[in-house]
């Protein structure tokens, strides 16, 4: 049963005042300044190294297009070590964004923890956070989703989306091992303009969708003869919402057998009434898990994890079959026309088949 909205929403987030367990592993270089680099084109951000007073050497990152999508802009540094499936791991660092640099007066970042295998990029785990004037640390905390890969994982910052000016400083990646408490992790205090439970806007939502979003219902209780029952007491309970709360999945853990994805398919058809499959339906991921027996896509998951959403009443979204603009297969096919023809025809023949 749908019992609660789970949406994904970049908060204001302040942190507690816990401090960082000991008993970790640090996986990223004590000197992470010099360690770091700074991917992304310099007509989009400066990234430059800078000493910060107090919190000491860090980084300056200056996003001068808004136009950059996030993950075009990344300061990424390489794990060492392993991190295995389920272990506990916090991403900690210092920052703030410069006054004046952003125009709604707050900055904002992204956090991954990925394996970097083009056109894959696996997550460990990932984040968002919205950043104050005032010098502040983030903590990411997260049990890690799969094993880490030696030489291409990666953790990294994602300031693109926004022109702002950010500086980041002390940046670790701490594994703790699976058996760590992962309450004991220091994390964010989530809190938004609005979240109080006596907020104006909350009696107006309470009336759109009472207006909008319900209608009247009418239960007839009769005996086995067909008479009335007076006085009848019933329950009914809402299986499904009719509006489409949707979220991004992956076919991979959707049909997965292990007790990870049983709970990822629970924590789905309790909050959810629609799935969109985040990359599997797109041409890369169909035609790319036939070719090269991907370890992240397969249609044969892809068309498993649909049929789960039919058999639990989920709508599902597809993806585009053809895209418009260049992509790097078929822009080194712009003298070939036939020949992107051909391979267009062909993925909407498999993928519209099956």
């Amino acid at each position: 049963m749908l019992t609660k909205l789970a949406a994904v929403i970049l908060l204001c987030a302040s942190t507690y005042a816990a401090p960082i367990p000991e008993g970790g592993r640090d996986m990223l270089p004590t000197d992470w300044q010099g360690a770091a680099q700074a991917m992304g084109s310099s007509k989009l951000w400066k990234a430059e190294k800078a000493d910060f007073a107090e919190h000491g050497q860090g980084w300056r990152l200056d996003v001068v297009d808004n136009t950059a999508g996030p993950f075009q802009l990344q300061l990424s540094t390489a794990v060492s070590g392993e991190i295995k499936t389920g272990d506990r791991v916090l991403v900690a660092f210092d920052a703030r964004f410069v006054p004046g640099s952003s125009t709604d007066g707050k900055g904002r970042v992204q956090v991954f923890v990925e394996i970097k295998e083009p056109p894959n990029y696996e997550k460990l785990g990932q984040d968002a956070a919205d950043l104050t004037s005032e010098w502040q640390t983030i903590f990411v905390p997260f049990p890690a989703r799969i094993d880490s890969k030696t030489g291409v994982t990666f953790a990294s910052i994602l300031p693109g989306g926004k022109k702002q000016t950010l500086e980041i400083a002390n940046m670790r990646l701490i594994n703790y091992g699976a058996d760590f408490d992962m309450a004991k992790l220091p994390r964010p205090y989530i809190a938004y303009p609005g979240r109080e439970a006596d907020a104006p806007w909350r009696k107006l939502a309470l009336e759109r969708i009472a207006k909008y979003r319900t209608t009247d219902i009418a239960i007839e209780v009769v005996s086995e003869d067909g008479k009335p029952v007076p006085d009848a007491k019933i329950s009914v309970t809402l299986k499904r919402h009719a509006f489409a709360f949707g979220t991004a999945v992956k076919a991979k853990l959707l049909v997965g057998e292990d007790a990870a994805a049983q709970k990822y398919r629970d924590m789905i058809d309790e909050n959810f009434s629609a799935i969109v499959l985040e990359n599997d339906l797109k041409p890369f991921a169909w035609n790319g898990g036939v070719a090269t027996q991907s370890k992240s896509y397969q249609p044969e998951w892809t068309l498993n994890a649909l049929a789960w959403a039919k058999s639990h009443d989920l709508k599902a979204r597809g993806h585009y079959l053809c895209w418009g603009p260049w992509e790097p297969w078929s822009e080194k096919l712009k003298d070939d026309p036939k020949a992107i023809r051909d391979r267009v025809m062909n993925h909407l023949d498999s993928v519209m088949k099956g």
